[in-house]
Order: structure tokens, then sequence, then C-alpha cells
């Protein structure tokens, strides 16, 4: 009855098909055809959720989700290649550009010169 009363009115569906494309709607589009609406005061606002779709829509955001983690992951695999290469260069590079080790001058003071 819920079914056909969405269908009477018009309400947009949230799932796969709308209510007058939905091939399991066809009996209850009928029943909606059979029955009168009255409203003190119409709205043009709401929708017609059934179970079925939220259960459809709520797989499809876990399969989403999970896409989009495998994603993430993909990503963050390849920046930490790209990080640790870009590491291993500059290590090399900081290496053979200094020929002596940089010592600490013994007149520098210990203490922040802030102080």
């Amino acid at each position: 009855m819920l079914e056909a009363i969405a269908a009477a009115a018009g309400l947009p569906a949230v799932g796969s098909e709308s209510v007058e494309r939905d091939e399991t709607l066809a009996a209850q589009r009928a029943l909606g055809r059979a029955v009168r609406l009255a409203w003190r005061t119409r709205t043009r606002r709401g929708f017609f959720l059934r179970a079925e779709d939220f259960f459809g829509f709520a797989k499809r955001i876990a399969q989403l989700r999970a896409e989009m983690l495998a994603r993430v992951a993909e990503v963050e695999a390849e920046f930490a290649d790209a990080s640790a290469s870009s590491s291993r260069a500059s290590c090399r590079a900081a290496s053979t550009s200094s020929t002596s080790p940089r010592r600490r001058s013994p007149h520098r003071a210990s203490s922040p010169s802030w102080r």
C-alpha cells in the first residue's frame, strides 16, 4: 500500500530505478492509479525509499569505500617508493658533496644565543 501511495503521489524513488520504470512496482503503480489522494496542504518535498533500495544503497556505499581504500593504499605505496628512492638519492648527494665532516666549533656557546 505504501508503494502504491508513493507511485500515486509521484514521489521520486531512491534506488536503482524510478517508480515509473521499476518492473517490481507494476502492481503498486496499478493500485496507485486506483487510489485517490487528498491533502490539506500538498508538499512537493520528499522521496520514496524501500528497504531493498536502502540495502542496495548501503551495499553500493560499502563497495565504493572498499574501492577508495584500495586506491589510497596504492597511492601510499607509490609515494612511499618514490619517497624512499628520493631519500636514498639525497643521502648519496649529501655524502658526495661534502668531503670533510662538519665539526662544531669549540668556541660556540652550548646554550642558545637568544638567552
